[in-house]
């Protein structure tokens, strides 16, 4: 039988939450403009947040494991709160393929940070697949072209959001299950959107159709929560977080499809260095044959 390692879990995990954000992403930005991105943010989250409650209801014996650091857990869930005022505020206002590829700064700046905080150690070859990763990236991207503005700062707050929410999430306790600290996550972002709305009394009307692209919304972003925390529970951050970049193809393929967005040959060759260093990455794992490492959470 087939032997898969927890690095090789990890990854198929962050590429399927990959695929549930940018999926959310691309209905957020069609339906924000319609009705306000707060209002957005809260109708997806109330969906998103039942949909996961229902799961926790039914899975979870044992409520007494979500005690164990659950300050970490608020913690995780605020820097995830303002990654994606960040992120969705920037995403509004520029082309969604580079938006996203920004997001991509990620894998090296969640590497660097983990081997400089959590002391996690990777070696010269996944350095360089890395790298390329990020080259593959500025191929799609292209710097200083019309592509960029001033909200590209506000997609670089969310990078370094989102770099300390990955880390509390490395460091949680490992009786926490991976649901509860996604259903606290969809809780802190929407009480705290609606909080915002009851301030500003701003509330538009919601017709049927863009209730039901909110609620599939909500369904892709609860496989983004659930799969994203899965991800950094298992092996190691230096090997998982290149499959970041499985997220830029996805957005070209949306942008593309959905949005008209139609990439150049620099992009494809960014596209395929991207998805090389994957392949390249999972390779070396199969070669190096390494025992599985201890898990860092439940299988909730």
């Amino acid at each position: 039988m087939l032997k898969v390692s927890n690095n090789s879990r990890g990854a198929f995990f962050m590429s399927i939450s990959m695929a549930g954000y940018v999926s959310n992403d691309a209905i957020m930005k069609i339906v924000a403009p319609e009705i306000g991105l707060a209002q957005s943010i809260f109708i997806r989250g109330i969906f998103c947040s039942i949909f996961i409650a229902v799961i926790f209801c039914v899975t979870i014996k044992n409520v007494d494991s979500c005690r164990a650091g659950f300050k970490g857990v608020l913690g995780r869930s605020f820097f995830d709160l303002i990654s994606t005022i960040f992120f969705l505020t920037a995403l509004l206002k520029m082309p969604f393929s580079n938006v996203n590829a920004i997001l991509q700064a990620l894998p090296l700046v969640v590497t660097i940070a983990a081997s400089l905080v959590l002391k996690e150690t990777f070696g010269k070859k996944r350095t360089v697949a890395i790298l390329l990763g990020l080259i593959g990236v500025l191929l799609i991207v292209k710097p200083g072209t019309e592509g960029f503005n001033v909200y590209s700062l506000l997609a670089i707050g969310a990078v370094l959001s989102v770099t300390c929410r990955d880390l509390i999430t490395r460091k949680m306790s490992p009786q926490i299950p991976t649901i509860f600290v996604s259903l606290v996550t969809s809780l802190v972002v929407t009480f705290s959107t609606g909080f915002y709305m009851l301030i500003n009394q701003t509330w538009c009307a919601v017709d049927f159709y863009l209730l039901n692209q909110l609620a599939l919304s909500g369904i892709f972003l609860m496989a983004g929560y659930f799969f994203g925390v899965k991800a950094m529970r298992y092996g190691s951050v230096a090997f998982v977080s290149p499959f970041r970049y499985t997220l830029m193809v996805w957005a070209l393929l949306i942008g593309f499809f959905i949005f008209g967005e139609v990439p150049d040959y620099m992009s494809v060759a960014g596209m395929i260095l991207i998805i090389g260093t994957g392949l390249f990455t999972l390779y070396r794992e199969s070669l190096l044959n390494k025992q599985p490492r201890k898990y860092y959470g439940d299988d909730s």
